[in-house]
């Protein structure tokens, strides 16, 4: 194929070129890579530099998860170890109150006596012989204590019996005459009971001229019992002196006094009845609740 170029608008001779010569014109028809604009070269630079700060971003909110999770674990890590801490240190205290309580009420026992036959070193043998010695020392002081302290309280009953004998026979016509002529056989619990009672000489003269009342209080369980000698007791309080108000007490106000709220009492009795209503308590503490109405 030729192709004919002028050299002028006037026509002239032709002029042949060969066609392996020319190079074919490219359109973007033809051509597979086109050239982009201007325009679109600066948008994709753009984009470009955009890139690499939405992966920052990205890395950065990462970091900040992570740190925020880290620091929540070590929170929590914290606490545990706190409230680890917390309960050895009050699973030692409870241990040193109960070391403590033991120590108090429990009677102190003696170790066995060490043999130098059974050690082979001087210094184990040496100090297994004074902790021996400790404890032995330790037994008797309490034995000491206890018993002086057991002669205090028989010293203080029986002065107190006494005192409540006597008076006792001042009051009653009849009270050495009876108390001579009758024998009042009761069980250690009761005598003991009735010893420590307040009327305790009245309640032995009311089992002296009551042998079915005796005889009856003596097929009595120790609740029972207990019980018994309660009422007695405070068959023979005495009444309580009411104070004289003065004159001028009567020209105070005539309102009504003022309305006294109900006491819970059930709480007071807990614990002191057994299932079959026996009392359990001590002779004591019947006589009080029985004063103050609590038990009938």
């Amino acid at each position: 194929m030729a192709v004919v170029v002028t050299n002028s608008i006037e026509e002239s001779a032709p002029i042949e070129v060969a066609a392996e010569n020319v190079a074919p014109i490219e359109t973007p028809e033809n051509n597979e890579n086109v050239t982009e604009t201007p325009q679109e070269e600066e948008h994709e630079e753009l984009k470009d530099l955009d890139a690499p700060k939405e992966k920052k971003g990205r890395l950065q909110q990462r970091f900040s998860e992570l740190t925020s999770q880290r620091k929540e674990a070590e929170a929590k890590a914290q606490a545990e170890a706190e409230a680890a801490r917390l309960a050895k240190e009050e699973l030692a205290r409870a241990k040193a109150e109960a070391e403590e309580l033991r120590k108090k009420y429990e009677s102190p026992k003696e170790l066995p006596e060490p043999k130098v036959e059974d050690y082979t070193d001087a210094q184990k043998y040496a100090a297994d012989l004074k902790a021996y010695i400790e404890s032995k020392v330790r037994v008797e002081e309490a034995k000491k204590a206890e018993e002086q302290k057991v002669k205090v309280r028989e010293e203080q009953i029986a002065k107190s019996w006494g005192e409540k004998w006597n008076a006792s026979a001042k009051e009653v016509a009849d009270f050495n005459e009876v108390m001579n002529s009758t024998s009042v056989v009761v069980s250690d619990q009761a005598k003991e009971a009735i010893r420590t009672a307040d009327n305790g000489p009245m309640i032995v003269y009311h089992l002296g001229k009551s042998p079915s009342d005796l005889q009856k209080m003596n097929g009595m369980s120790v609740p029972e019992m207990l019980k018994f000698v309660g009422r007695l007791d405070a068959k023979y309080d005495k009444p309580a002196q009411q104070e004289q108000k003065p004159a001028e007490n009567n020209l105070l106000s005539k309102a009504p006094a003022p309305i006294k709220p109900v006491k819970n009492t059930s709480a007071a009795l807990v614990g002191a009845f057994d299932d079959n209503g026996n009392f359990q308590g001590s002779m004591a503490e019947y006589k009080r609740l029985r004063a103050e109405g609590k038990i009938k």
